[in-house]
């Protein structure tokens, strides 16, 4: 989704808002999250503004939207929404290649779902988890713990039975 900011460009005004939607694309960088097992399923909204301040370039936006997902530690299937809101300095050119903190113009368009792209997966939550005390799965049967306990007999690891048996002398 690219805006065109000509007339901010140009000088015509000084602030220029915006509110857009879109799908996010696995062509567009989005198909990492589906690698993570998020699958967005509304649109991404992102509201916000150019602003130009005597010469120095501006964007203020807020990214939302809705996925779904499952529990890190159980599972269960989840229904998130998230958003995030990010300032960036806008240039039509840089002097220093390497500087990221900038949103370069392209024909007198910025790309905004490519950077909303850039900005979820700098500040996506890595994991969810259905309750903060989630006890997930038992490791030998993968009943959820949550629902109680499973009734498997809690079998130590053959490579810490020494240090049980010289803990239980202690007991």
């Amino acid at each position: 989704m690219r805006i065109d900011i000509s007339r901010i460009l140009s000088g015509e005004t000084d602030t220029l808002p915006f509110d857009v939607s879109f799908e996010a694309c696995e062509d567009e960088g989005y198909g990492y999250f589906a690698e993570w097992g998020i699958d967005f399923t509304d649109k991404i909204s992102v509201k916000g503004a150019f602003y130009n301040n005597g010469g120095y370039m501006s964007l203020q936006a807020t990214a939302s939207t809705s996925y779904d997902t499952l529990c890190a530690r159980c599972l269960k299937a989840m229904h998130k929404t998230f958003e995030h809101s990010f300032e960036k300095s806008v240039a039509s050119e840089l002097t220093n290649e390497e500087n990221d903190d900038f949103v370069l113009t392209e024909g007198g368009c910025v790309d905004v779902s490519a950077l909303v792209c850039e900005e979820f997966l700098l500040s996506f939550p890595l994991k969810e988890l259905c309750d903060e005390l989630c006890k997930g799965l038992c490791p030998k049967c993968g009943k959820n713990l949550n629902g109680g306990e499973c009734g498997c007999q809690g079998d130590t690891d053959p490579r810490m039975a020494k240090l049980k048996a010289l803990l239980s002398e202690y007991d």
